[in-house]
């Protein structure tokens, strides 16, 4: 869940123009850029996926985490295919 918050508030950040590059959000927040970059697709989940990580229907385990590593693709339908 604390992922999932971190994700979508640095997204914010980058919609308001206060952080342009996984450095930029990485200094703000204090953290690594590779933590940023493993974290930071979350994001841009489907609604779907996002609900059932909320609902606890799924979790940030195993092929999720790994396909999120590789890329996730940005058609929705695709992602709730794939994972």
């Amino acid at each position: 869940m604390k992922a999932l918050g971190r994700a979508h508030e640095w997204r914010g950040w980058m919609e308001r123009g206060e952080a342009t590059s996984y450095r930029s959000i990485a200094k703000k927040a204090g953290i690594t850029s590779s933590y940023v970059q493993t974290i930071l697709p979350l994001a841009f989940l489907a609604p779907k996926l996002t609900r059932e990580l909320l609902d606890g229907r799924r979790q940030l385990r195993g092929r999720l985490v790994v396909e999120m590593r590789r890329g996730i693709p940005v058609d929705w339908a695709q992602q709730v295919d794939r994972f």
